[in-house]
């Protein structure tokens, strides 16, 4: 396999980090100011956010389960040996 000669300077990784890091927190001020909307001035927005986070994190699970699935499935279609657990 041939090795990858790009390579990028302290600071362009400097750089992107903080282009990533004002994205999170766009990202993030826009989630909680969505919430704040849903749940009015005097809602409580921090138990908001547990709840869209839990509702979040289901549906990722369902998303591995889904995958999961699949590589099983692909996986004896091919009669490939399982691994230990």
């Amino acid at each position: 396999m041939q090795e990858s000669t790009s390579s990028i300077t302290a600071e362009q990784a400097e750089n992107n980090f903080r282009r990533w890091w004002a994205a999170m927190e766009a990202s993030h001020t826009m989630l909680m100011a969505g919430l704040r909307d849903r749940v009015g001035p005097d809602g409580d927005v921090q138990q908001a956010y547990r709840d869209w986070q839990a509702v979040r994190r289901a549906e990722k699970l369902k998303a591995y389960e889904r995958a999961a699935k699949r590589f099983h499935a692909l996986q004896s279609q091919m009669s490939l040996p399982e691994e230990a657990s």
